[in-house]
């Protein structure tokens, strides 16, 4: 058993290898291998996960009903374009072991970014926009849910982060708004300026048509350079929550600034665990986009 182990190891490393955009230059290719050994040695499934977001509706994000910001439309989904390369690799890797991945949808920007935690919103209405926003939510994840079924098979799952957020505090009596206050008011410990700025520099570029945020007025430089502290803090609490939560489990980057969004995802870990999210790039590395 024992051999038949290292072989199957063996061959999951070259695979993970040569598909990897940064092949054996990885920064986390020794937590990836560490990964794949785990889950063979423990006769587990291999698990890796990525994230999408949801189509939007950018104009509505400021309106008299803020939920309709999510689009109930799969055209644009940021996954389209990888769909087939995540398909060929989930191919090639259950070939050679049991393979499954979880597709997150994060989905909780409109709240802790850009509607800056439902501030000047009175109780009542806070309790209708979670509401709004949680059925909205719910029905983009059964529609995804089901093309991604027809076009990887069962071994995929589709996870709302919203929803899994929730279940979470739950279940282990923990808060991601507590920890995302904290990290927030600490930005500059986490993230270089040098970071924010270049991400607020994107971030300007992206009202106006053909944009991301197509037929939204551009907010001011205030509000801009408060909505890219709540986004870095959020990136790094989450991040932990994958490592902890998600333990063994291999994260696809499929965002854009490739390298600078897997950075944002590390900086509680290594404070905290001394260890970092392991990343593959299976899909390339692209550090001049912006999603």
């Amino acid at each position: 058993m024992k051999k038949l182990n290292k072989i199957i190891i063996e061959q999951l490393e070259k695979v993970f290898i040569s598909l990897d955009a940064k092949g054996n230059k990885n920064e986390s290719l020794e937590e990836i291998l560490l990964c794949v050994k785990k889950s063979v040695g423990r006769a587990k499934p291999l698990k890796l996960l990525l994230f999408t977001c949801s189509v939007i509706n950018a104009d509505k994000l400021f309106s008299d009903k803020p939920w309709l910001y999510i689009k109930l439309s799969l055209k644009g989904n940021n996954l389209e374009p990888d769909l087939s390369c995540l398909k060929y690799v989930l191919t090639k890797l259950n070939k050679i072991y049991p393979t499954e991945v979880v597709i997150l949808i994060g989905n909780t920007d409109p709240y802790y970014v850009y509607l800056k935690q439902f501030k000047g919103f009175t109780s009542l209405d806070r309790k209708i926009l979670w509401s709004k926003f949680s059925k909205r939510w719910s029905r983009y994840k059964y529609m995804l849910e089901q093309k991604l079924i027809t076009e990887l098979g069962n071994k995929v799952r589709v996870i709302s982060w919203y929803e899994f957020e929730k279940e979470t505090e739950t279940k282990f009596k923990v808060s991601f708004e507590k920890e995302y206050e904290k990290v927030k008011s600490k930005i500059s410990r986490y993230f270089s300026k040098k970071e924010l700025d270049w991400e607020l520099a994107k971030l300007k570029n992206q009202f106006g048509s053909g944009k991301y945020f197509e037929n939204l007025t551009r907010p001011s430089d205030k509000l801009l350079k408060d909505w890219v502290k709540r986004k870095f803090a959020e990136y790094a609490v989450q991040g932990k929550w994958l490592y902890k939560y998600f333990p063994n489990t291999i994260l696809i980057q499929n965002e854009k600034p490739s390298e600078l969004r897997s950075r944002m995802y590390q900086p509680l870990i290594k404070g905290e665990y001394g260890d970092k999210l392991p990343i593959v790039y299976f899909f390339g590395i692209d550090n001049s986009g912006f999603r």
